[in-house]
């Protein structure tokens, strides 16, 4: 059966020959085969032929296929803003890519960042030595996000500016930077290659992925901070911009994230951490993204600012996002800010389960409050990078990693927490969100959902609060504490009730909690033709006992 498929490419191959020497079919016989059919190479023949051999060029390929298998699905358009996302949502505890995103879907979440390596989606894997300068091969990233792109989960998908092929003696993770002279017109086009082809379905892209960090091989071998250094990497980030813009109007460039904020961010003058812990002290120049940010919204005015930051467990440690946004606001007025990397830990540093989930609603709620759009979670299920899991990224995930030296295998509290908080605020005016109180240890915050409010609240305080909220305008709430009554994930077997619930009659447009370290989220359940009040908050000490937690 072979040796006649072979017997009719080499009689259609001839046919196409001739049909070339007459002038009618361009140039098809300029190169014969290279292979076989059935190699699983799609050589230069078959690209120029698809009929020839289909088992080698894949089906996909087709522009028609293409847009079909890319078209925007309705669900994850209406989720575009939604500020739930994670990092690696699509990642098993084997570093494998699961386009099913199990874990993600099952907490409501349909936003991911995948490792760009897993997707096969990186400058290098789409030109690179086999293909030769600009030529690019889609057959990797177009299989894998086909099977993605049948969830509704939008895929945010960075571009970091890899490429052996453009040369260089920069290097980050053995990974090569280019550094030829075409290397610049190189990235770009590459980017409009890529935008294009995804672009119905990915409409945010990261330009870079840290390169553009003080921490970064690039920036330190570039002499980021010389003129010559700078301003290259201005360069880069403005020829992404321009390419995402050239290709698709309602597509956006998110600058990669950097990973030391309070620095980067900073301009002459402002105080930040002092790296021993000891004070605060004075920044003597600007940071790197203080002077770049400004000279790339040149070319892109709705660039979106990226950084990334995590967390000790600590139940104050969520504030430390107002000190970040502050300082990006005041080099990129009305600019969109995202966290595409953050967490807390549980398992290391004395942290436990409840402060993990506890920290997960502050974190997020805080964030949100101050009109930051989105935050990525670091991940769902556990890193194993460290044979003695003593790096912290080994105890972010919501979902143990059993590879881990504690052996553990469970969905954690956080993760129950998480799910629960997608529950309730999905949906919200991200927009309109009332900072109602931060003051006595005492938070309130007011989303609307449906046009019906949610209230979430917590206190930071060891002596429980009692705390009067006024302005609602229903009959009852419904009050639901944020981690689960249960001492660890593993105890969960039934998620409806893994929750401490109760209803409270409202009385006067009024309602009186005692509010402890756990947050806790108040739904107006019925309508009711009370007047609108004021919204305001009462808080009084009710009790000195500490916490169980």
């Amino acid at each position: 059966m072979m040796k006649t498929k072979n017997v009719l490419i080499i009689i259609i191959s001839g046919l196409l020959c001739v049909y070339s020497i007459l002038g009618l079919n361009g140039n098809s016989c300029a190169q014969p085969l290279t292979g076989k059919c059935g190699d699983k190479i799609c050589d230069d023949f078959e690209k120029r032929n698809p009929d020839a051999c289909p088992s080698d060029c894949l089906p996909a390929q087709s522009s028609q296929s293409l847009q079909s298998a890319f078209q925007v699905s309705a669900l994850s358009s209406v989720y575009l803003n939604s500020p739930f996302g994670f990092v690696q949502g699509s990642f098993d505890a084997h570093y494998q890519f699961d386009p099913t995103f199990k874990n993600i879907l099952e907490l409501g979440v349909h936003w991911d960042r995948p490792f760009e390596g897993h997707t096969k989606t990186m400058w290098l894997d789409i030109e690179n030595e086999k293909t030769g300068k600009g030529n690019y091969d889609f057959r990797e990233p177009d299989a894998i996000l086909t099977e993605a792109f049948k969830k509704d989960v939008n895929l945010f998908i960075s571009l970091p500016i890899i490429n052996p092929l453009y040369g260089s003696d920069v290097s980050r993770d053995g990974n090569l930077y280019p550094t030829h002279s075409d290397a610049l017109e190189g990235y770009k086009k590459f980017v409009k290659k890529i935008v294009r082809r995804y672009s119905k379905r990915v409409k945010y892209w990261m330009v870079g992925q840290n390169e553009f960090d003080d921490l970064n091989p690039l920036a330190k071998n570039l002499k980021a901070y010389s003129r010559e250094g700078f301003n290259t990497m201005v360069q880069y980030a403005k020829a992404a911009c321009e390419a995402i813009a050239e290709v698709c109007a309602d597509c956006r460039p998110v600058i990669g994230g950097s990973v030391v904020p309070a620095i980067s961010f900073s301009r002459k003058g402002d105080k930040n951490p002092a790296p021993d812990g000891n004070g605060y002290q004075e920044a003597a120049s600007d940071g790197l993204y203080a002077k770049l940010i400004p000279l790339v919204r040149e070319s892109r005015e709705d660039l979106v600012i990226d950084y990334h930051f995590w967390y000790k467990s600590d139940k104050k440690d969520y504030r430390n996002q107002r000190e970040i946004i502050d300082k990006i606001r005041k080099i990129a007025p009305g600019a969109e800010i995202w966290n595409t990397e953050t967490g807390t830990v549980d398992g290391i540093n004395g942290a436990t389960e409840f402060e993990q989930a506890r920290d997960i609603v502050r974190l997020y709620v805080y964030a949100l409050a101050y009109g930051q759009k989105k935050l990525f979670w670091t991940n769902t299920i556990e890193y194993d990078w460290t044979k003695d899991d003593s790096n912290a990224f080994d105890y972010m995930g919501l979902i143990n990693n059993p590879g881990n030296t504690d052996g553990l295998s469970h969905k954690k509290l956080s993760y129950y927490t998480y799910k629960k908080m997608v529950e309730v605020l999905e949906g919200s005016d991200w927009d309109n969100i009332q900072i109602i109180q931060e003051k006595d240890g005492v938070y309130i915050y007011k989303f609307i959902k449906n046009a019906l409010p949610v209230w979430v609240a917590w206190n930071d305080n060891e002596a429980e609060k009692q705390v009067t909220i006024s302005g609602l305008r229903s009959n009852q709430a419904r009050i639901t504490e944020a981690v689960p009554k249960l001492e660890s994930g593993k105890d969960v077997t039934d998620y409806n009730g893994a929750f401490n619930t109760k209803n409270e009659k409202i009385k006067n447009g009024k309602i009186t909690l005692i509010i402890k370290d756990i947050p806790v989220f108040i739904e107006e359940t019925a309508s009711s033709d009370l007047p609108p009040l004021e919204i305001s908050a009462k808080i009084g000490v009710v009790s000195d006992k500490l916490q169980k937690h």
